[in-house]
């Protein structure tokens, strides 16, 4: 099927015609008048294509368990053995104010698996993770990411170090939009902490606000034409 097409036809008045002076033509608009339209159709267009950006410190809520929990956009999963534990509390306590965890925290039992999904896919994931050892650890936890229709993009290894005490790093990511995380821990180290949870989630599909803001400025330029047109027959 063709795609509908919008045509404007300009109709000019014979040489010799009059017209008023005070009432610029679109052709006679100067390059700067011009272009604020342009810029004024890209700003509407871009403004509701913006990123909303969420962080949780984890102290949002009142202390408890993480499983089936959603705030924010965001649901909490936690299994033992693929089974649903309560053994990860939010607002909990943890590490204390290391480098990347400063409580309260979201901590549990490191033999556990920790799942997050996004309602709305996320170009960014950022966030700390500390451990209960003082060792390095390579890796000291995994993370799988999913894009939106669920298709795993891989697994990520994160080696961690003791920084000031006890073993953390930085997990940061930025790329093809992802609606679910899955974080497993060294088992071995006991219990886990998280912290400064950051997403970057699309609000809107940029798409339909570039069509909004072109058919705005069609329409604009469909109106002016007609004025300059009338105001040229007074």
């Amino acid at each position: 099927m063709n795609k509908p097409t919008l045509s404007l036809t300009l109709t000019t008045r014979p040489t010799g015609s009059s017209t008023r002076s005070d009432q610029p033509s679109m052709e006679s608009q100067s390059p700067s008048s011009r272009a604020r339209y342009w810029l004024v159709a890209a700003a509407l267009a871009l403004a509701c294509g913006q990123a909303s950006a969420v962080i949780l410190d984890f102290s949002e809520l009142p202390f408890q368990s993480v499983d089936d929990l959603t705030i924010s956009g965001v649901t909490f999963d936690f299994k033992v053995g693929g089974v649903d534990s309560l053994d990860a509390y939010y607002g909990s306590g943890g590490p204390g104010s290391i480098t990347y965890v400063q409580d309260p925290s979201l901590e549990g039992d490191a033999v556990g698996i920790l799942t997050l999904d996004f309602s709305s896919p996320t170009s960014v994931l950022s966030f700390g993770v500390a451990l209960s050892t003082l060792s390095a650890l390579t890796p000291g936890f995994t993370v799988e990411l999913f894009d939106a229709s669920l298709i795993s993009l891989g697994v990520t290894a994160v080696n961690t170090i003791p920084l000031i005490d006890f073993t953390e790093a930085l997990f940061n990511y930025s790329g093809t939009p992802i609606a679910r995380a899955v974080l497993d821990f060294d088992d071995a180290t006991g219990r886990f902490a998280m912290d400064n949870l950051t997403l970057a989630c699309l609000s809107q599909g940029l798409w339909p606000c570039l069509v909004w803001g072109w058919a705005a400025l069609a329409t604009y330029a469909v109106r002016r034409c007609k004025t300059n047109f009338f105001d040229s027959r007074r």
